[in-house]
């Protein structure tokens, strides 16, 4: 870890990407990393205005916290994974906690309890945001001159559902050849649907339009907000109180990592002989270090297959539910005249 400095790099104060500070906030680097670097990174920028926000909402009286409300009272930035000359990742620490330092002296943590003075764990991997897609192809073989029992076969063959797995080199869990659904960091990018398009021809070769991209996320999530005043269930129903802004997005490890990861659908009817080119294709940008593989298998084996991917499993939880609800549009009735491989 790098070495700290004993004065602050920087100290916040009033206001951040203009939502209100309530008390000013001193935040600490390592060496290498400069303030201007930290605050135009744009996961501490999104993350840090999300917080700030969210805890303008302890103003209202209806809010659990309103009596002793919590802030944010220190930043440690312990670490930098540097992409090129720009933050990627950050490792940092925030002291969160509804009572100054000078009101806990002298008491031990039970006699903290009973006064109400508490602290949130702090610890944040910041990455931001990325997109994850479940590509759903359905093979298709014409027939030149269809007879009654070729129309058949036909029919049964387009009703063979597919979906493409990457397989490549995951450091972290230790493998090199992990099984996942596509997927990539948003970089600061707002536009989901472009994003989760462009990561389906980087790293499966498939060339597919932004507007065939579904946010099954936004459609399962956009009417459930996160009420900080009631823990009480409204399915489907817009909170009339205290709205938190978060993302409409799925969060795979939110005791520790900012990370939302959009999931996106894509239904496309290819042609056999453009799906059979997709296996086993070799892809991926390998200035980025990305080695992948292809691997196309059954809709129905997925959860088998990426079993170990939890983009996988969220993507395949929020179809079902969708499609039972018939909240998925209707298959395209034929193979896209733009497809390409």
């Amino acid at each position: 870890m790098a070495t700290q400095a004993n004065e602050p790099s920087l100290t916040l104060s009033k206001f951040f990407n203009d939502e209100k500070i309530y008390t000013p906030i001193p935040i600490y680097l390592p060496q290498a990393l400069t303030a201007e670097q930290l605050t135009n990174f744009p996961a501490f920028k999104n993350w840090l205005t999300r917080l700030l926000k969210n805890f303008a909402l302890q103003d209202e009286a209806t809010h659990r916290f309103h009596a002793r409300p919590f802030r944010l009272h220190r930043i440690d930035v312990e670490s930098v994974v540097w992409f090129g000359p720009k933050p990627g990742f950050v490792k940092l620490q925030a002291k969160v906690q509804n009572y100054e330092d000078d009101e806990a002296k002298g008491l031990s943590s039970g006699e903290m309890a009973k006064k109400g003075m508490l602290w949130i764990p702090g610890a944040v991997f910041l990455r931001g945001g990325s997109v994850g897609v479940l590509n759903q192809p359905k093979s298709s073989t014409p027939t030149p001159t269809p007879t009654p029992s070729s129309r058949e076969e036909e029919e049964e063959e387009e009703e063979e559902t597919y979906t493409l797995l990457t397989i490549q080199p995951r450091i972290p869990s230790g493998s090199l050849a992990f099984p996942e659904i596509p997927a990539g960091m948003l970089d600061g990018s707002h536009n989901l649907g472009g994003k989760a398009a462009q990561e389906i021809r980087e790293e499966t070769g498939l060339v597919i339009q932004e507007s065939e991209m579904i946010d099954m996320s936004a459609l399962a999530t956009s009417k459930v907000t996160l009420d900080p005043s009631s823990s009480s269930y409204s399915p489907g129903k817009l909170s009339s109180t205290l709205h938190e802004d978060i993302q409409n997005a799925m969060y795979p490890s939110v005791g520790a990592c900012d990370e939302s990861i959009s999931l996106f659908l894509c239904q496309k009817r290819m042609a056999r002989a453009k799906l059979d080119e997709l296996r086993n294709k070799q892809t991926g940008l390998r200035e980025e270090g990305e080695t992948i593989t292809v691997k196309v298998i059954p809709f129905s084996e997925l959860w088998r297959e990426g079993g170990r991917d939890g983009k996988a499993l969220a993507a395949l939880g929020l179809y079902y539910s969708l499609k039972e609800r018939d909240l998925l549009p209707a298959w395209p009735v034929k193979p896209s005249e733009r497809e390409n491989v």
